[in-house]
């Protein structure tokens, strides 16, 4: 629960001197201990923190005298604590703390807090999908060079999948390539696919069609997209960028100055409703799905789905 609500996290672990007699003679000898470098990796784990968080500390009990060891360890927690504190309240900064329409949509969000959440959320979603019977479902990824439109699909995918997928790996060369070129060199379909309550991989007829970014060196421009008559969504990504907050709290990005900023822009440029903007955290050195970013994800995803689905049987009534 405090990792959901994205608060600082430390471990204090005690009895660090019954693991070890020497560690009962000399405290200081907790970090040259095997025993005690494997407990202190065992609550990382269980706790899901980094070991760099997890304090091995020898309590005063029957001393008559004071430890130098002792202390030494009780105040590197102490010091760690103090400054993760002084680090959460300044990113803190960033989050506007009034309540709007914006902020509340986090609310409304998959809740995904635990595994089965998730594949309930998915049935859900998978049951929707086999609505599409034979229709397809394209969906036009386009914007802005290095944006994240293929990071975008891959993260949808995995999400999906439950499992990290690199196949529109055209983003991920963005450093290599000239500043302002896009790392997509051409228009390509990406099938999507999902993770069966069987534990197989299923096909969908949605696809993902991956595109060159806006630039002024090649590639697609603003002016050759036109989006009358076709359902869209505004996918803004990064919304982690610089903000430790939402690093650790992926679900608290609606929260966030920055990405409010971002869409109060987007809003006055383009004449946007704030309902079809939706903010993701994308998969990009992640080696395993989170559900917070995955609930973004879903979020936008079943957006997607349900408009494209509402206009393929507009276009059927119509035909």
């Amino acid at each position: 629960m405090i990792k959901y609500l994205g608060l600082p996290l430390v471990a204090v672990a005690t009895k660090f001197d019954q693991l070890c007699p020497k560690i009962y003679e000399d405290a200081d000898y907790v970090y040259k201990s095997p025993k005690a470098r494997d407990e202190t990796k065992e609550v990382s784990l269980a706790l899901g923190i980094q070991m760099r968080h997890v304090f091995p500390i020898v309590n005063y009990i029957d001393d008559r005298d004071i430890s130098i060891g002792k202390n030494r360890l009780a105040l590197q927690a102490l010091n760690t604590m103090v400054q993760m504190i002084q680090d959460h309240l300044q990113h803190n900064k960033g989050i506007v703390k009034s309540n709007d329409k914006w902020e509340e949509r986090e609310k409304r969000l998959p809740p995904l807090r635990h595994l089965n959440e998730k594949t309930i959320t998915l049935k859900k979603l998978q049951d929707e999908m086999s609505e599409l019977g034979d229709s397809k479902l394209r969906i036009l990824v386009v914007g802005p060079t290095n944006s994240g439109k293929s990071s975008f699909i891959d993260s949808i995918s995995s999400t999906l999948r439950d499992d990290i997928v690199n196949k529109a790996v055209g983003g991920r060369s963005a450093s290599w390539g000239p500043e302002g070129v896009s790392s997509t060199e051409k228009f390509q379909m990406y099938p999507i696919k999902y993770k069966h309550e069987s534990g197989r991989l299923k096909s969908i007829n949605v696809s993902f069609g991956d595109t060159p970014g806006f630039q002024e060196m090649g590639g697609i421009t603003v002016d050759h997209v036109n989006c009358k008559d076709i359902p869209y969504i505004v996918v803004l990504t990064k919304g982690d960028k610089d903000n430790q907050v939402v690093m650790t709290a992926k679900r608290r990005v609606f929260g966030s100055k920055t990405v409010k900023e971002c869409k109060e822009k987007l809003m006055d440029l383009f004449k946007l409703r704030q309902s079809v903007i939706f903010p993701v955290v994308n998969y990009v050195h992640e080696t395993a799905v989170d559900l917070q970013a995955d609930a973004l994800l879903i979020a936008a995803f079943s957006e997607i789905l349900k408009i494209g689905m509402e206009y393929l049987e507009e276009s059927d009534v119509e035909s």
